[in-house]
């Protein structure tokens, strides 16, 4: 049954990476969002596949991680390989090599989308064409270890499936950004609020449309998401703390 799942999960991502990004062809776009069909050229079609990308990502994949590693809590998987004569040091690396294999495979295969559909779509392909943001290729990639490192981070600590679910959820979707808006607004000025974790994670790949901002900051210096080297710093030093806390809580834990 759990291979089912896992299974369903990344057929899921597969399938629904090239189906909802061209399914927009249909939706009637706002005028300030400019013809449907420069979403699909290159070299747009980076920027937006990966937004588009960033969602099933951060769904299925983050969903995947959680419970590969719950289910082998579940079921006792991890304290028989160390009864076998692993070490702890050898199971945690055996999960971040999980991780580094789904990421490379996701990436890749979102590069092969944007180089398909961007050659079916833009009429004439220069290779200066395709390579311009070409900087989303490492911005995917880490992005996807972002996800997935939090997931992993939250099934070594609650050890159950559905607890780091609901709480890698609740967190990304509703806790961050309460304390981001609702916190900063009241006691920091300026864009400390983008520099929570997960939210540099979802700026690696950020909404390619254009963003109003909000009457109460205008005039003040500020802006909606953090610029590449700013979401890359703070998403890899995310990165390093979820796995470190990962690696000390399993070498810890009661498995």
């Amino acid at each position: 049954m759990a291979n089912v799942t896992f299974r369903l999960l990344f057929l899921c991502y597969f399938i629904l990476l090239p189906l909802l990004f061209l399914s927009g062809k249909n939706i009637q776009f706002p005028r300030e969002f400019g013809s449907v069909d420069m979403f699909y050229m290159f070299p747009n079609i980076w920027k937006y596949l990966g937004y588009c990308g960033s969602w099933l990502v951060f769904f299925f994949l983050g969903i995947f991680i959680i419970l590969v590693v719950g289910n082998e809590f579940s079921y006792k998987t991890l304290r028989q390989s160390v009864i076998n004569g692993w070490t702890r040091n050898e199971v945690f690396i055996s999960k971040l090599m999980l991780v580094w294999s789904v990421s490379s495979i996701t990436t890749a295969y979102y590069v092969l989308n944007v180089l398909v559909i961007g050659w079916l779509n833009t009429d004439t392909v220069y290779m200066s064409k395709v390579l311009e943001n070409v900087d989303y290729l490492p911005r995917y990639f880490v992005m996807c270890w972002g996800y997935m490192s939090f997931g992993l981070l939250l099934a070594i600590l609650f050890r159950r499936t559905g607890l780091a679910i609901i709480f890698y959820f609740m967190y990304i979707m509703f806790l961050e950004p309460i304390l981001r808006w609702w916190l900063h607004s009241k006691f920091t000025l300026g864009n400390s609020r983008n520099f929570y974790p997960m939210n540099a994670i979802e700026d690696l790949t950020p909404i390619p449309f254009p963003m109003q901002i909000p009457n109460e900051f205008k005039g003040q210096e500020f802006s909606l998401f953090l610029n590449t080297w700013e979401a890359f710093t703070v998403a890899l030093i995310s990165i390093f703390v979820f796995l470190f806390l990962a690696h000390r809580r399993l070498l810890k834990a009661d498995l």
